[in-house]
C-alpha cells in the first residue's frame, strides 16, 4: 500500500533567525533547553503581549517540555512499535525473556497547562491550523486518542466555515489549506493503523466518513474506510468502499491495488487481473512493475 504520508510537525520547527525577537530568542532557549531562562522569557513577552498567538504557542510548548518524563519499562511481549529496545535475555538459558525500553509520559500538572493555553490560543484564532494540529498532535503523544479523533472531527466544521483558508505560524496564509488538512488527516488515520493500539485503531472509522462526507470526491476517506474494514476481516464492506473510490477516481493507484489485492485474498483472480491491468497502465512506474509482476504470477 503507498501511504500517503504528510510529516506533521509540532509547532516548534527549526528555523535560522536573522535578528533577535521574543520568537527566536523563545525557540533558541526551547531548543537549548534552558527552562528557567525560557519561562522569564515568556513571562516578559506576555506581559507586553497578553494575547500574541506567538507567545502563547511558546507556553504550550513550554508546558509540554515540562511535562515530558521518561522512564525505561521492561516488557515481557512484544517491543514498542517505534523507537529502539534492548533485548533482554535470560543469563542461565540465554533465551529471550523480554524487552527494555524507554517510555515518555507527561505529568498531569503541566499538561493541564499546556491544553488551557492551547485552548485560549484557539478561541482567539480560531483559523490557526498549526494550533489546531499542535493540540491533536499533543493529544496524540498522550495516546489520548478518544480525544484526539473527537477534536479532529469538530475541525471538518470549523475548515467548512472558513473554506479552508487557514493559517499558519506567524498567521502566514496556507496556499492550499483544503489540500494540507485532508492530508494531515491521512497521516493520523496512518499512525492509527501502525499504531497497534486497538483504542487508535477504532477511530479510523469515524474520521475517514467524514473524509468522505466533507470531501466526497477525494479517494482518501474511501480508501482508508476500506482498509479499516479490510484489517477488520469485513472484506464485503472493504470492498464497498474500494469500489465507490474507484468510481470517484478510476485510476488511483491505491485504490486500484488495494481492489485487485482483496480480490487476490478471495480468490476471485478475473477481478484482480482487471484491476492490476488497470494499475499496469499507470504513469508511477514502480505502481506500474508490480503490477505487471503481479500479473505475471497470476498467469495473466
Amino acid at each position: 500500500m503507498k501511504n500517503r504520508w504528510l510529516a506533521v510537525l509540532l509547532i516548534v520547527v527549526n528555523v535560522v533567525f536573522l535578528f533577535a525577537d521574543d520568537k527566536s530568542t523563545y525557540l533558541q532557549l526551547l531548543q537549548a533547553n534552558k527552562m528557567q531562562e525560557l519561562k522569564a522569557h515568556l513571562e516578559q513577552w506576555e506581559k507586553k503581549s497578553p494575547d500574541d498567538p506567538e507567545m502563547l504557542i511558546g507556553y504550550f510548548n513550554y508546558y509540554i517540555k515540562m511535562a515530558s518524563k521518561e522512564t525505561l519499562v521492561f516488557g515481557d511481549e512484544n517491543p514498542p512499535v517505534r523507537g529502539t529496545a534492548m533485548i533482554i535475555t535470560d543469563p542461565a538459558t540465554g533465551e529471550k525473556v523480554g524487552y527494555l525500553y524507554g517510555e515518555v509520559f507527561y505529568d498531569r500538572v503541566n499538561t493541564e497547562k499546556a491544553l488551557q493555553v492551547i485552548n485560549k490560543a484557539i478561541e482567539l484564532y480560531p483559523d490557526r491550523l498549526d494550533m489546531h494540529f499542535g493540540k491533536t498532535r499533543f493529544l496524540s503523544l498522550l495516546k489520548a486518542y478518544n480525544e484526539q479523533k473527537d477534536y479532529l472531527l469538530t475541525l471538518f466544521a470549523v475548515g467548512k466555515n472558513n473554506d479552508h483558508q487557514w493559517k499558519w505560524s506567524d498567521g502566514q496564509v496556507l496556499e492550499n489549506g483544503k489540500a494540507f488538512f485532508v492530508e494531515t488527516l491521512q497521516t493520523y488515520i496512518a499512525e492509527w493503523m501502525d499504531s497497534g493500539n486497538n483504542v487508535a485503531f477504532k477511530c479510523v472509522q469515524p474520521v475517514s466518513e467524514a473524509l468522505i462526507e466533507y470531501f466526497p470526491q477525494s479517494p482518501i476517506g474511501y480508501n482508508d474506510c476500506g482498509l479499516y474494514y479490510a484489517m477488520s476481516g469485513d472484506l464485503q464492506n472493504a470492498e464497498r468502499y474500494f469500489l465507490a473510490g474507484y468510481q470517484v477516481a478510476p485510476s488511483d493507484d491505491v485504490i486500484l491495488s488495494n481492489l485487485a489485492c482483496l480480490y487476490e485474498i478471495t480468490q476471485d483472480i478475473e477481478k484482480a487481473k482487471k484491476f492490476y491491468t488497470l494499475m499496469a497502465r499507470s504513469s508511477d512506474r514502480d505502481a506500474a512493475a508490480y503490477a505487471k509482476q503481479k500479473l505475471s504470477e497470476l498467469g495473466r
